[in-house]
Order: structure tokens, then sequence, then C-alpha cells
């Protein structure tokens, strides 16, 4: 079960990696097809065509308003049985629109890895919270 969870943890510092990199195969091949999303404004199944869809957009707005970084700040990971994993995680994303107002904002996500059937996929994403309406509140992300 250890080996488990030091698994899930390497396979979400693997995300990160891809999230920094923007490989959108790579980060493709990490989710389930379909997987379960759940936001603040609701919950829906979602395919890997639309998620490969929305995944440059959302990069691109991301970028376009200045980030820096994305980092996994913390991980923790709890066993569900013995073949699904929760990962409590909180990542800090870096903002500079100019380099003297550096902002970061800290958000907090859960994922449910399966880590039986071969290659870990995750197949429920959680985020706990409303990364746009963050970015409004502190100005880096105009109305």
């Amino acid at each position: 079960m250890e080996n488990q969870l030091r698994s899930v943890e390497t396979f979400l510092r693997d995300y990160e990696r891809n999230v920094i990199a923007g490989n959108m195969p790579a980060l493709l091949a990490q989710f389930a097809d379909p997987f379960l999303a759940a936001t603040p404004q609701g919950t829906k199944t979602v395919s890997a065509a639309d998620f490969a869809q929305g995944l440059p957009a959302r990069k691109q707005l991301f970028d376009r308003v200045g980030r820096n970084s994305s980092t996994l700040a913390d991980i923790h990971t709890i066993p569900l049985g013995a073949r699904y994993t929760l990962a409590l995680t909180k990542w800090r994303f870096s903002f500079a629109q100019t380099q003297d107002n550096p902002q970061d904002i800290l958000v907090d996500s859960a994922f449910i890895v399966d880590t039986g059937a071969g290659e870990f996929k995750i197949i429920l994403y959680i985020a706990g919270d409303d990364v746009m309406a963050l970015m409004k509140e502190r100005g880096i992300l105009k109305s």
C-alpha cells in the first residue's frame, strides 16, 4: 500500500511536469476516457476529445494573463482500498503581469487515481476552488 501511495505521488509529479511543459498528449494520457470533473459550477463527464479541445485554450489564457509557473505545492494521499487512491493537492499559480506586482494564487484540488489497471489514470478530478473567480478577485483576469 505504501508503494502505491508513493507511486501516486510520482504520477502526480509527472502530471505537474506535463502541465509545466504544456505536454498535452502526456496530460491526456493521464486521464481515463471519460473521467468525471467536479468544479464549483457542477459535475460532468468529460471525454478525452473534449478535454483535448479545452486544454490549449486554458493554457493560452493563463499565459496571456502573466502566469509564470504552476507548482504542485502539496500532495496528501489516502488509499481507497486496493485499487484507488485519493490525492488531495494544493497548487500554486504564480502570475506577474508586471515585474513589481507578482501574485500567487493557491488552489485546492483532488484526484481519484485508478492504480489497478496497468497505467495509472485519473478517474475523478475535483476543483476545490474557482481559479477564474480568484483571478478576477485579484485583478489578474479582467471581467
